[in-house]
C-alpha cells in the first residue's frame, strides 16, 4: 500500500519521532514548510554558526568581486545555480523541484553592488537584505541561497547522520555545489536517495517545534550545529504565522 505523503523515515522504516533527531525529517515528494534562515546564523552564540555566517557572506560577497573585476557572466551563472536547492527540499515547492531565478532578475540582484554604495565599498553584512531592495525574493528564496551556499556543510552533515542511522549512502552525483570561489560538480557517496533520480540533503532542526509533517505551519529555522541542551539558547525555532 502506497504511504500518503511518505517521509524519509517512512521509507526507510526508522520508528522515531522529530523531536528525538536533528534534523528535519523531509518528505520524499514535496518540500517541507521551513526555510534556512541565515540572521539566525549571525545571532547564534555558536562559534561554528557565526563562521558558517561568515562563509556564506564570502560566497556572496565574491559574487561582487567577480562583476567588479570583469566577471559578470561567472557571477550571474552561480547566482542562477545557488537560487534553488533542490536537494535540502525546504520551502513551498509541491514537488521538491523549485524553480530557479533567471538571468534578469539574478542581474537586478548583483545590480546592488554597484548601486549602493556602502554594498559596493564593503560588500553585504546580512545579505538577506536583497529582499528590500529587489522583487520576488522572498523568506524561501533566501533559505534556497544560504543552503546552496552552505552545500558542504549540509553534505558533511548528511554523511554523519547516515552513519548513526546506519542507511547506506549511495554515489552521487549534484549538478552543483557552489563554494565561496567556485561553483563546481562533485561526485561521491554522500548524500540518500531513497528513489532513483532524486538527491535527499538533511538541514539541521533540533527542537520538537519543528515538525515537517504539519504542512499547515510555516516555520524558520537556522542551520544550527551546537549539540542539543535544554537551555533557552538551544531554541532557535521561531514560528511565523501561516502562509
Amino acid at each position: 500500500m502506497a504511504i500518503f505523503r511518505p517521509r524519509l523515515t517512512d521509507h526507510y522504516g526508522i520508528l522515531v519521532p522529530q523531536g528525538d533527531l536533528d534534523f528535519a525529517i523531509p518528505f520524499l515528494d514535496e518540500d517541507i514548510p521551513l526555510y534556512a534562515d541565515p540572521f539566525l546564523l549571525w545571532r547564534s552564540p555558536s562559534q561554528q554558526d557565526q563562521a558558517l555566517h561568515t562563509s556564506l557572506l564570502n560566497a556572496f560577497n565574491h559574487l561582487g568581486y567577480l562583476c567588479a573585476s570583469g566577471q559578470n557572466a561567472q557571477a550571474v551563472a552561480t547566482l542562477i545555480a545557488a537560487s534553488e536547492c533542490d536537494e535540502v527540499g525546504l520551502g513551498s515547492s509541491a514537488n521538491r523541484q523549485g524553480k530557479r531565478i533567471g538571468e534578469a532578475k539574478a542581474q537586478e540582484i548583483l545590480d546592488l553592488f554597484k548601486l549602493i554604495p556602502q554594498y559596493n565599498r564593503a560588500g553585504f553584512r546580512h545579505f538577506e537584505e536583497i529582499q528590500f531592495f529587489v522583487d520576488g525574493i522572498s523568506k524561501d528564496r533566501i533559505g534556497d541561497f544560504t543552503c546552496s551556499f552552505l552545500k558542504s556543510f549540509l553534505i558533511d552533515f548528511t554523511i554523519q547522520q547516515c552513519e548513526l542511522a546506519s542507511r547506506r549512502r549511495r554515489p552521487t552525483f549534484l549538478a552543483s555545489m557552489t563554494r565561496a570561489r567556485t561553483c563546481l560538480r562533485r561526485r561521491g557517496a554522500f548524500g540518500c536517495r531513497p528513489i532513483r533520480g532524486t538527491v535527499v540533503l538533511f538541514s539541521l532542526c533540533r527542537n520538537a517545534g519543528c515538525d515537517s509533517s504539519r504542512g499547515s505551519t510555516t516555520t524558520t529555522t537556522s542551520i544550527n550545529t551546537a549539540p542539543k541542551m535544554k537551555s533557552p539558547t538551544s531554541q532557535r525555532i521561531s514560528r511565523a504565522s501561516p502562509s
